[in-house]
């Protein structure tokens, strides 16, 4: 409770530390998160209580995950590189997609999805199909992405901006897919 300043409830993971932040369904208030350990992300009901836990996963050590406006899927991506859909209601896998590295930020963009990396010392952006995670576009910057930063979204949703690790920004144009 924010007004009280006390807690509502405290869910204990297995498994090692909680690493990535939790997300919050927009339509019905689940709480998604994962551990450090492989095979642990969880859905928390709004009171506290465990609803499903997913472990096909490896260590959540990457980006928060994220869900659709429809609050019906998940998208998160592990310590592995490996990318998911998960169906929000009872976990089950929709999809699993190779990215390669640990995502640094999942951003739903409609009908697909953007996984922003830091692989080599580069940013890599991938653009998958939100329905079965096949490749729409990857693009890259000479200047990685900060690890685990995620994206800030313009006012007008057709830019999306992040950290990289030289210290800089960058503005990406999210119709053009173009930095």
């Amino acid at each position: 409770n924010l007004i009280k300043g006390i807690g509502k409830f405290l869910f204990r993971l297995t498994g090692n530390k909680a690493y990535n932040g939790a997300t919050v369904n927009p339509v019905n208030g689940e709480i998604f998160c994962g551990t450090t350990t492989a095979g642990n992300f969880f859905c928390l009901n709004p009171d506290g209580t465990l609803k499903w836990k997913f472990t096909g996963a490896q260590s959540m050590q990457s980006a928060s995950p994220t869900t659709n406006a429809a609050g019906t899927v998940v998208y998160l991506c592990d310590n592995a590189g490996n990318a998911f859909a998960l169906n929000a209601a009872d976990g089950s896998q929709i999809w699993k997609a190779a990215m390669g590295k640990q995502a640094g930020g999942i951003l739903v963009c409609g009908d697909e999805i953007l996984f922003g990396l830091n692989t080599g010392g580069r940013a890599t952006l991938i653009w998958v199909k939100a329905s079965d995670g096949t490749d729409v576009k990857t693009i890259s910057q000479a200047t990685g992405m900060t690890e685990i930063s995620g994206f800030a979204v313009s006012a007008d949703k057709k830019y999306a901006y992040y950290g990289n690790k030289g210290g800089s920004i960058s503005k990406l144009n999210l119709e053009t897919k173009e930095l």
